[in-house]
């Protein structure tokens, strides 16, 4: 009897291996796996063996997970071809109010073409329950933060004042640069138009002299022109004076020149410098100096 159920028993067990295999070879054919590798530039909470969907049909799992600088790469594996063509789109998505994700797929639009298994596809992520509980713990802190600052800049710290007692100090200082600027510019001002004045009687006396100038130059020019002519005269007079006294001179004798010698000496010396200021005369022309007296 015990040998009769362990035949059976054997004989089940045989059965279900033989029904096992079979049904894992025709599986395997008839529905090969797909294993695809999805780019995620997040991927929040997404683990490995959490479902992938069409449709919210589960045609597979995640198997790998692997960060790549600010890249994930997940690799996932189906039980049916993914088919995907243009357009198709691939997001992971919550699952449920828990935090748990899935990888959601949409084929996309039909084409004759579909895309390869080996090609890596983008995929994007959708924040969730997860992401938005970890936003408020953000904001919680941001608030918390703004709380102390608020608090620091009304009542100040051990080492500074409060905010409004040192902004109304730079004021004050402020304030005060602003006066001494004032001060300044006023000082500055002043002193310009003590400058500008000086400036404007200068050019005042200037412009006055330069008028009187035109006004009285003419007529000594036309003095000094008349006065030319005149002395041209006069020099050709001294000329012939000072020839005929030598010519006089040439004709006395010995004992008039012993006579007047003394005479005749100076008279001799004053007519050479009569020579040579006509000679001056004549060469250089008549020295004028004229003064303009105000």
């Amino acid at each position: 009897m015990n040998d009769r159920r362990l035949g059976y028993f054997l004989l089940i067990l045989l059965v279900g291996l033989v029904t096992g295999f079979t049904t894992y070879f025709v599986w395997v054919h008839l529905f090969p796996a797909e294993r695809w590798v999805i780019a995620f530039d997040r991927i929040g909470n997404l683990k490995i063996e959490d479902p992938v969907t069409i449709h919210g049909l589960q045609i597979g799992r995640v198997e790998t997970v692997e960060y790549a600088g600010g890249t994930v790469l997940v690799g996932i594996r189906t039980t049916e071809p993914l088919k995907l063509h243009e357009k198709y789109s691939i997001s992971v998505v919550d699952k449920g109010l828990m935090g748990e994700r899935t990888i959601l797929i949409d084929r996309g639009r039909i084409t004759k073409n579909a895309i390869s298994p080996g090609d890596t596809l983008k995929g994007s992520f959708a924040p969730g329950v997860s992401e938005a509980l970890d936003n408020t713990r953000l904001l919680k802190q941001a608030v918390s933060d703004l709380r102390v600052a608020i608090a620091r800049a009304r009542h100040g710290t051990d080492s500074q004042s409060p905010f409004a007692t040192r902004f109304i100090e730079l004021m004050r200082a402020v304030d005060s640069l602003s006066e001494e600027a004032v001060v300044m510019g006023t000082e500055l001002e002043g002193d310009l138009s003590l400058g500008l004045d000086s400036v404007q009687a200068a050019l005042t006396a200037l412009s006055s002299y330069s008028e009187y100038l035109a006004t009285t130059l003419p007529t000594y020019v036309e003095l000094a022109s008349g006065l030319i002519p005149k002395a041209e005269k006069a020099i050709a007079t001294l000329e012939s004076a000072v020839q005929s006294l030598t010519k006089v001179l040439s004709v006395l004798d010995e004992q008039e020149k012993t006579l007047f010698g003394e005479t005749l000496a100076q008279l001799q010396a004053q007519l050479e410098e009569i020579r040579n200021a006509v000679d001056r005369l004549r060469s250089d022309g008549l020295p004028l100096q004229v003064r303009i007296v105000r």
